[in-house]
């Protein structure tokens, strides 16, 4: 059986798309399964998904009928200016012609930006072709199968096409803005929903795993609508090459995949294999080969690699006996390529010189070439021996990814699939700080500088954090300490996300801030990756006696205020001292000869101005009578209580309505310097 599949797979036909008048130049009231319809090995583009779901939902008889459909025409969505479009896409074969679309004889608006788009305004209605001389092409009622339009959304969540059923990825559900989705069938959106042009629906997103365990399901004023996920009828199995480029299908390399069919090829008649993607020019014909099935039961089967023109996209498409499209898959081969090896990296850079360079080994057999996109080809460093290539990706590439052109054969020139798409992720994290509702243009890997205004709890401004692609981690934890870092979600369709610093702005390392303050990122994939992408830093004005002196470290305030406003400081009076130190009974007045060094201390027991005048009269005869009280700690300690001990306070020390000696003075002027740092630096100093 396998040499008779061989031998089948070995039929090559060219497909030939039927020119405009092979349709009827008018229609009538003819149902549409009478049309005439082209033959699946003719039906050009890319293939997307089954006409007919193999399992309508049982509560939604809608579904239950098929659709009329045109082959000329596909549903799809678009973003744009923040609401989702619904609209149709014309086949390229009409687009040669002068034409008009209408939706219930009402012309439609044809997109701008790309001539094979029309914008809908309803979700139903009567479509028609009509050519410029006024003849029509083809009409047929529009209805969405599942009783609302499902999307399958493309790599970059901005665009979707219609489908009959889901099986996994990112979806979009245009629904009656009346629906709400079923959080305990569905779970949580993983983006809000949508505005749409078309008046009175909504836009719900849908993530669906591979292992097609949920569904699309809705709470509706009739009552709940549920639409259970399927896994895919048709596996791709074989050398598979992990890459980024997950939008053109899987790639493989050296032998053809294998398409194993999880339940079975009963419901197949034919299968199609041919190159995806629109040919070069209209003379270029792409390959294409149908190949009937004659299964004998077995679940798998082969595709030899010499029936492969080479390096290319590819589709393989499966039919029934009614030529319905059942199901699709598409998928990139090159024969000669074997393997490549992406080392695993942190994704966070481990030290403050910020990523380093990744290098890149592609292994393939003797003869084939790697070319990088010219973008980017001037920064990269290609080192290529018989049957590897190496690329040293420097970190000056911010973009998520790195394009590269994979040919088994380079001198072979078929016109068309001359080479394969390989997209190598690089595995990188990248941070800046920019306002918060602004996504920075300029991206980093090295520690940035803030300062306590950035995280006020009025500031705008937003550490902005960007990640290999969408998806690539649904959280990411922010903060100075991990036990009380906040964590962010991180929405499934964007690679970027904006963390407020505002709301780190009652953090206990901000407090009494006078060194830098590591600002640290986590991120988990298989395991916790950390780094420290800022630096708090205090910045120091001086708020005393007007000045203005400015400085970036606690130090240098500190070395300021003592150099140039000493009086912050000063030594406790000799009066202050008697009153505030009883225990050293120090005498109330001090008086001094002004003829000599001869002191007289009075305490209330002793007559020091008697005492002091008998001393004048009696050694300074003849000399006027007068004499000093000192105060004067130093001449006091010198020459009258040499044990009169120093003691400081700070220049506030009156606010304090307890003694002063209790807790506010400090035997050496060291001491008040650190409690005046310590208690009063809010009237020392400002951090901004």
């Amino acid at each position: 059986m396998q040499q008779d599949r061989a031998a089948m797979l070995s039929r090559r036909e060219d497909g030939v798309s039927l020119p405009l008048d092979s349709f009827q130049d008018k229609l009538d009231d003819q149902q549409p399964e009478a049309r005439r319809r082209r033959a699946p090995a003719d039906r050009g583009g890319r293939p997307r998904e089954p006409e007919v779901s193999s399992a309508p939902p049982a509560d939604n008889s809608a579904a239950n009928e098929r659709p009329a459909r045109s082959s000329r025409l596909e549903v799809i969505c678009w973003q744009e200016t923040g609401q989702w479009v619904l609209g149709l896409e014309v086949a390229t074969t009409v687009l040669s012609h002068a034409l008009t679309v209408t939706q219930d004889d009402e012309p439609l608006c044809q997109d701008p930006m790309e001539e094979s788009r029309w914008q809908l305004v309803r979700p139903t209605g009567r479509i028609a072709l009509i050519a410029s001389a006024g003849s029509p092409l083809d009409s047929f009622d529009l209805k969405p199968p599942l009783g609302f339009w499902a999307f399958k959304l493309g790599a970059t969540m901005d665009r979707g096409r219609a489908v009959q059923r889901a099986t996994s990825g990112w979806y979009l559900a245009i629904v009656p803005a009346s629906w709400e989705r079923d959080t305990v069938v569905a779970g949580d959106p993983p983006v809000d929903p949508e505005s749409v042009t078309v008046s009175g629906y909504l836009a719900h997103y849908f993530v669906i795993g591979d292992d097609a365990s949920s569904g699309f399901a809705f709470r509706t004023p009739d009552g709940p609508r549920r639409y259970p996920s399927e896994k895919p009828k048709f596996i791709l199995r074989g050398n598979r090459i992990p890459d980024a480029a997950d939008n053109v299908g899987p790639l493989f390399g050296g032998d053809p995949p294998v398409i194993l069919a999880t339940g079975g090829w009963s419901n197949v008649q034919l299968l199609v294999i041919g190159e995806e993607g629109p040919a070069p020019d209209t003379s270029a014909k792409r390959w294409r080969m149908s190949v009937p099935n004659q299964s004998d039961g077995d679940a798998s089967l082969s595709l030899p690699g010499d029936q492969f023109p080479g390096d290319g996209w590819y589709f393989a498409r499966f039919y029934d006996d009614q030529t319905n499209l059942v199901e699709s898959l598409d998928f990139r081969y090159a024969p000669g390529l074997i393997g490549v090896e992406v080392p695993d990296t942190p994704p966070l850079p481990q030290d403050t010189a910020g990523h380093t360079t990744l290098t890149v080994t592609i292994r393939h057999r003797r003869g084939c070439s790697v070319e990088v996109d010219r973008k980017i080809a001037g920064q990269i460093l290609l080192r290529c021996n018989d049957v590897l290539t190496k690329l040293d990706i420097p970190p000056t590439i911010q973009d998520g990814s790195v394009s590269v052109i994979f040919r088994s054969n380079p001198a072979e020139d078929r016109g068309f699939a001359k080479g394969v798409h390989l997209e190598i992720e690089l595995n990188r994290i990248w941070w800046e700080v920019s306002p918060e509702h602004t996504e920075p243009s300029v991206w980093g890997d090295k520690v940035r500088t803030l300062y306590r205004s950035s995280l006020r709890a009025d500031s705008r401004e937003a550490l902005w954090l960007r990640f290999p692609r969408a998806g690539w981690t649904r959280t990411v934890r922010v903060g100075f300490d991990r036990s009380r870092a906040r964590t962010y979600l991180v929405r499934r369709s964007r690679r970027v996300v904006s963390v407020p610093l505002r709301e780190f702005s009652g953090a206990a390392e901000l407090a009494e801030l006078r060194d830098e303050v590591p600002f640290h990122v986590w991120v988990r994939q298989t395991e916790e990756h950390t780094a420290v992408v800022a630096q708090v830093s205090p910045r120091f004005t001086c708020k005393l006696d007007a000045c203005t002196f400015e400085c970036a470290d606690y130090a240098s305030i500190v070395e300021h205020i003592r150099a140039a406003h000493p009086s912050v400081v000063r030594q406790l009076s000799y009066d202050e001292l008697r009153v505030h130190r009883p225990d050293l009974n120090l005498p109330a007045v001090i008086y001094k000869c002004p003829y000599c060094r001869h002191y007289e201390q009075g305490d209330g027991k002793r007559d020091a101005t008697g005492e002091m005048y008998n001393h004048i009269i009696g050694t300074h005869p003849g000399e006027m009578h007068g004499w000093r009280i000192v105060t004067d700690l130093a001449e006091i300690r010198r020459y009258v209580i040499a044990a009169l001990p120093t003691e400081y306070c700070c220049r506030w020390a009156d606010r304090y309505p307890q003694p002063l000696y209790r807790d506010h003075k400090y035997p050496t002027e060291d001491d008040a310097f650190r409690h005046v740092f310590s208690a009063h630096w809010s009237d020392l100093y400002q951090v901004s």
